[in-house]
């Protein structure tokens, strides 16, 4: 477990301590830069991100992630990418479930959900470099 925002410590440590399991699961409280982060992030098979921000240097580093949608911007981004199916509402009543279904996915469909990740990007960063380049005239 990691945070991206110092703020959320405190809660981070509440979960990781209702987890109990210091055998597979490790808190790291500290906070990293995004390229420290990615590096981090490249050992793993999948990361589970509460942060919108998280799951973006997640798939950055080419770890596919289940978002656990809390607000409208991750559910938003997810379906953008064509990756809708690795986003889990914190209200299900069936959480534990459907995170499990995403690892599933995950497994399955590992580097097909990176390519997926990675023709987005390609599709969309000229939508968003080209108007910055213009600074943000219209013709």
């Amino acid at each position: 477990m990691y945070v991206v925002w110092g703020s959320d410590r405190e809660a981070s440590k509440r979960l990781y301590d209702k987890l109990n399991d210091p055998l597979n699961v490790t808190y790291d409280p500290s906070l990293y830069s995004e390229e420290e982060l990615i590096e981090k992030l490249s050992v793993c098979s999948l990361s589970i991100n509460f942060k919108l921000h998280a799951n973006i240097l997640s798939l950055a580093g080419n770890v596919p992630c289940i978002a656990l949608g809390y607000r409208f911007k991750v559910f938003d981004l997810f379906q953008s990418l064509g990756l809708e199916n690795l986003v889990v509402s914190t209200d299900s009543d069936t959480l534990a479930l459907d995170i499990m279904e995403g690892i599933r996915e995950i497994e399955l469909n590992n580097k097909k959900i990176i390519e997926q990740y990675k023709n987005r990007k390609e599709q969309f960063s000229p939508l968003i470099i080209e108007p910055i380049k213009n600074n943000f005239t219209v013709d």
